[in-house]
């Protein structure tokens, strides 16, 4: 119950006012999406991930009136690990906000991958302005690093443009 109570606040707050609150309280680990499967008794290699996705620059306008409305997503294989805030009418949002994660380290090949949305509200659905997708050995080569990555189009969408500015964080556990 405990660990469902601090993910449902994590979703209400900033990353960084849920560490900040979690710090006083000497709990900072239970902060970790995918508590679940980092454990001392794991013989999977495990990758604690953290990124700050600071800003995008030059994205793709899909409104008609007005500018785009872009967040972030960060998706491990199917399940969203965290979504930024929404920044309205504008092309060159910055976000300045944490996520974190615990990936299992099995299979090289598996991709973080961090989506650019238009949000679209409640009326509509919300169109892709582009992707970056990282396996496991990238994220661990830009750890502690501020990486610009290109955003790319997934087959069969519209042409991506812009790019987004993300500082990772990166540890192993064995």
């Amino acid at each position: 119950l405990r660990i469902q109570e601090l993910q449902a606040k994590r979703k209400k707050k900033s990353w960084f006012a849920a560490k900040q609150e979690s710090d006083l309280r000497g709990d900072s680990e239970a902060l970790l999406h995918g508590l679940d499967r980092l454990t001392n008794n794991s013989l999977e290699p495990q990758m604690v991930l953290g990124m700050i996705l600071v800003r995008a620059h030059d994205l793709r306008n899909t409104d008609c009136m007005g500018k785009s409305d872009p967040y972030a997503t960060v998706r491990f294989g199917s399940e969203i690990i965290g979504r930024t805030a929404t920044v309205k009418d504008n092309l060159d949002p910055e976000w300045f906000e944490g996520i974190r994660g615990v990936l299992p380290l099995g299979d090289e090949a598996t991709e973080v991958v961090i989506e650019v949305w238009d949000d679209d509200g409640g009326g509509g659905r919300d169109d892709l302005l582009g992707e970056a997708r990282l396996t496991s050995a990238q994220l661990y080569a830009n750890a502690d690093k501020v990486a610009t990555l290109q955003l790319a189009a997934k087959p069969g969408q519209p042409a991506a443009q812009g790019s987004i500015e993300i500082h990772f964080e990166v540890k192993l556990k064995c």
